[in-house]
């Protein structure tokens, strides 16, 4: 496998935040089905949790072929680091450097605070949609920069690993936004 410096650092950091976020994700999907009324809806975050939990296997895998602990609390740096990365890892950890990722804090946050807004309302589903929508958009955007990252190591079976949590999280977006453009019509009052 191929080693750089600052960027072992940054794919690390990346599959920590998604390592967590996938996690927080899982809990968060209970919620979401819980508050579906629709019941396509309420299947369609079932499956999600489904995937979700073989996503979160796959970034063990995933750290286990780079030799690093994801309960760690600290970036642990990949095995034969040099020199320049070491001081790098250590201003990090000097930094207080987060292995959660604030962003998905953020997305989850938000939907949980639409739920509490409009949950028993004609808007629930809607808020579900939107807050399942940006769950998935952030997703991808994780999915897609570890897979274009863990290229640069020439390591197949990582770069296969990632692009099938991708797949199913590019897949599991159109579900949810065909849902909204065939059900939600039939949701609104008339």
């Amino acid at each position: 496998m191929k080693k750089y410096t600052a960027l072992d650092l940054l794919f690390e950091t990346g599959l920590r935040h998604m390592y967590q976020a996938e996690k927080a994700i899982f809990k968060n999907l209970y919620t979401m089905a819980d508050a579906a009324s629709v019941s396509a809806l309420k299947n369609l975050f079932v499956k999600h949790q489904l995937e979700t939990e073989r996503q979160i296997k796959r970034l063990e895998s995933i750290f286990r072929l780079l030799e690093i602990d994801p309960s760690a609390s600290k970036l642990q740096g990949l095995p034969g680091i040099g020199a320049k990365t070491k001081e790098l890892l250590k201003t990090l950890a000097d930094l207080n450097f987060s292995d959660r990722s604030k962003g998905i804090d953020g997305i989850l946050s938000e939907g949980d605070e639409l739920l509490r807004h409009f949950a028993k309302t004609d808007a629930n589903e809607f808020a579900l949609v939107s807050a399942g929508q940006k769950v998935e958009h952030f997703e991808i955007a994780c999915y897609s920069s570890l897979s274009l990252l863990a290229e640069k190591y020439e390591t197949q079976e990582i770069v296969d690993l990632l692009e099938e949590s991708l797949g199913e999280e590019i897949d599991m977006e159109e579900r949810i936004s065909e849902f909204a453009e065939t059900q939600l019509d039939a949701l609104l009052p008339t």
